[in-house]
């Protein structure tokens, strides 16, 4: 009885080293490109958080910065201040445009014209408002009696 080895190779289908290297590197760039995808859009969200955070506490900001100038003394050309809301912190400047009266009104009595003494102030207020990183900056006028 002859026993003869028979050891025969097979078809066997597999992947080479090339196709595996080449597979790999498909699949990291991938996964590179949605990560990167993916923190785009986190620090997007962030942005567009401090944004809304920041511009909701601006109405506020500018109801308590009106109260002050309103409030302060006739004689003062220029005023300033710093404080915090809710997390945001702002400082804001204002400094007297112009000083008048109001409109002169006819009397009919007198048949003349009254005139007035100055009481009204337009004020440029410079703001600038922070959160966290986020700065922004704002210029408008205001108007005290």
């Amino acid at each position: 009885m002859r026993v003869v080895n028979q050891h025969k190779y097979t078809n066997v289908r597999g992947f080479t080293l090339l196709e595996v290297l080449v597979a790999t590197v498909i699949l990291f760039s991938a996964i590179a490109v949605v990560s990167l995808v993916y923190r785009g859009a986190m620090l997007s969200s962030h942005k567009a958080k401090s944004h809304m955070l920041l511009d909701s506490k601006v109405p506020v900001i500018l109801t308590l910065i009106q109260e002050k100038i309103r409030n302060s003394s006739s004689g003062e050309e220029q005023l300033s201040g710093t404080n915090n809301v809710w997390g945001v912190s702002y400082q804001w400047q204002a400094t007297v445009e112009s000083y008048r009266p109001p409109q002169p009104v006819f009397s009919p009595e007198s048949g003349t014209f009254e005139h007035f003494p100055a009481k009204f102030k337009l004020w440029q207020v410079n703001l600038e408002v922070q959160y966290e990183q986020l700065v922004k900056e704002f210029s408008y006028k205001e108007l005290s009696w």
